[in-house]
């Protein structure tokens, strides 16, 4: 999209025009290279969750090559074949490393151990952040309320409508 920018003809399409100076104005900014860098760095550690996955199984893979078989798993999980992406990561990681020849059942067990510990990792970080920073209902509704553009009374006005309703039932 950066590059698109630049072609004279694809430069004139409307959404062209919008995305690319999106990302100019906003990948471009010293924000975005820290997030660029970030999700680099993110990449590398996935990297060696595979490495270390890999080193536990008795394989011997270069650090190279595993940062590449991550990389074309998570690329792969862009277009989902199956709801939800159910096995897109499974299927995708093994097949990369039998591409690196690794033997597929190897493969196969490799992606589930990774993508087992990753889980592990964001569930662990998920019960540690709802522990430390709870996050109560009202605050919830706050926030829905701020994403759709109602505010906190019209969030409540339907209750109160058939509060109102029943108390007058009741007098």
């Amino acid at each position: 999209l950066g590059t698109a920018h630049y072609l004279p003809l694809i430069r004139k399409i409307p959404f062209v025009v919008k995305h690319s100076s999106y990302f100019q104005m906003n990948i471009l900014s010293v924000k975005g290279i820290i997030s660029l860098g970030l999700i680099t760095l993110s990449w590398v550690l996935e990297a060696g969750v595979i490495f270390a996955v890999v080193q536990m199984m008795g394989m011997q893979l270069g650090s190279m090559s595993l940062l590449w078989a991550n990389s074309m798993t998570i690329a792969g999980q862009i277009f989902h074949i199956t709801p939800g992406g159910i096995g897109t990561y499974e299927s995708t990681m093994s097949g990369s490393l039998t591409l690196l020849g690794v033997d597929g059942k190897e493969a196969y067990r490799a992606a589930l151990l990774s993508h087992t510990f990753k889980f592990l990792f964001a569930y662990a970080l998920g019960a540690y952040s709802f522990i430390r920073m709870p996050l109560h209902w009202r605050e919830m509704k706050d926030w829905i309320g701020r994403v759709t553009g109602r505010t906190k009374s019209s969030l409540h006005s339907k209750e109160r409508k058939e509060d109102s309703n029943e108390k007058s039932f009741i007098l």
